[in-house]
């Protein structure tokens, strides 16, 4: 720290400076030898009103800009001022300062708590009124105080209670000295909140119930949509009307629709796994397990990398897919004849996140061609799926010698979480 004192010379010429650099406990001494009482706060600071000494607490305080309330006062250029604040403790006090006058600029401040000043008086009070029981006029003085404090707590009552539901209920009344009146208080507060917390629940029952009926409507309109496609699609693939053969066809088509429905609805429709999905598709041509020595369908998944999770609409895409390649097997391909199997991989695509599934028939008949004629499974497949699985989906069917090998490769969509909606 360093202070400057001008000295001006006596011929009226330049002044010079007369610089000092004290350390910053040098006016410690000074200020507690005046200090009144060790409650009260002196200290000492700068034009810009940054602390130079201070008592108590020098070394929490020293070179820290005084409290908001004091320095609000100190930049209006006041040479004085007497005002209440709030010590940096968060104690009310009755703070005064004076400004040095100028070149200097300091300014010394003094602050006592409210308590420390009301105190004595409060004592000082009692101890009249006990002695002197015959001074009607304080007595008087007293009763008037009294109810006034009695009736302003009612009074707030009244106006708190008969606040709207719609007020904001964070906006408690001010604590008294009456505790009844408090208690009252906070009782009623409560009760706002109650209040205001079932109107809440209410109103956000109703939006909710309003969201589930267009969430359902909605699903029932897409499945009304995709049954009636089925059957026209069915309808067109059976030769000659085939009444027994568009049932077969029909029937099996909407239990794998049923599959994908239930398998969603296990999942409250927030999409499933992978995994599950390839399984649920294929559930009706495997055993209890896929152990069971008479599941002529092997499964395989990549263990290094994680399971995607499908979106609502790749499922029932998807399942609808393997129900169209395992029919196909079992009337064409290797599940139409005993010693035939299929195997099917699914993982992720480390670099791009893509979810692949494989489809391999082993021990079919012998396939020399690709079939000329394209019925409304093969169109699902290469068409349909690979459309509803979204942009990017790929699905290829290679007609090998040894047997049919399809590859289904798309990206998945994030579901739309229920809590996400409502």
């Amino acid at each position: 720290m360093a202070i400057d004192v001008p000295v001006p010379h006596s011929d009226a010429s330049a002044s010079s400076v007369l610089s000092i650099n004290p350390p910053l406990d040098a006016f410690d001494a000074l200020i507690r030898r005046q200090q009144p009482g060790p409650e009260w706060i002196t200290a000492i600071f700068d034009r810009a009103g940054v602390r130079i000494a201070r008592v108590p607490d020098p070394d929490r305080f020293v070179g820290q800009t005084i409290t908001s309330d004091v320095l609000e006062h100190w930049k209006n250029g006041a040479v004085e001022g007497i005002f209440n604040a709030i010590s940096p403790d968060g104690v009310r006090v009755l703070t005064a300062f004076v400004r040095l006058p100028e070149p200097y600029g300091w300014g010394v401040g003094v602050a006592v708590p409210e308590s420390s000043l009301t105190a004595p008086a409060v004592k000082t009070a009692g101890l009249l009124f006990a002695v002197e029981l015959a001074m009607l006029a304080i007595g008087v003085f007293l009763a008037r105080r009294i109810s006034l404090s009695v009736l302003r707590p009612i009074t707030e009552l009244l106006r708190f209670a008969a606040r709207p539901d719609t007020a904001d209920p964070a906006i408690a009344m001010p604590p008294h000295s009456l505790p009844e009146a408090d208690r009252l208080a906070e009782a009623l507060l409560d009760e706002a909140h109650q209040r205001r917390a079932a109107t809440a629940s209410l109103l956000d029952s109703e939006r909710r119930m309003q969201l589930v009926v267009a969430e359902l409507n909605h699903r029932a309109k897409n499945a009304l949509a995709t049954v009636q496609s089925l059957a026209m699609q069915t309808a067109r693939g059976c030769p000659d009307n085939d009444l027994r053969r568009f049932i077969a066809a029909f029937t099996g088509r909407l239990q794998s629709l049923a599959r994908a429905h239930d398998l969603l609805t296990a999942s409250a429709w927030e999409g499933a796994p992978l995994d599950a999905v390839v399984r649920a598709g294929l559930a009706v041509w495997i055993g209890e397990s896929e152990r069971d020595s008479n599941s002529r369908i092997a499964f395989h998944a990549a263990t290094n990398t994680p399971m995607p999770h499908l979106a609502p609409g790749q499922v029932q895409a998807l399942i609808m897919g393997l129900h169209e390649l395992a029919v196909n097997a079992g009337k064409y391909g290797a599940l139409s004849v005993p010693g035939g199997h299929v195997q099917v991989s699914f993982n992720t695509d480390p670099g791009t996140l893509a979810a692949i599934v494989e489809w391999r028939e082993v021990g079919g008949p012998s396939v020399l061609k690709p079939p000329e004629k394209r019925g409304f499974g093969t169109r699902l497949l290469e068409r349909a799926l690979a459309h509803d699985l979204g942009p990017g989906a790929k699905v290829t069917l290679e007609f090998r010698l040894e047997g049919l090998h399809a590859a289904i490769r798309f990206v998945p969509r994030p579901a739309v979480h229920a809590a996400d909606v409502l």
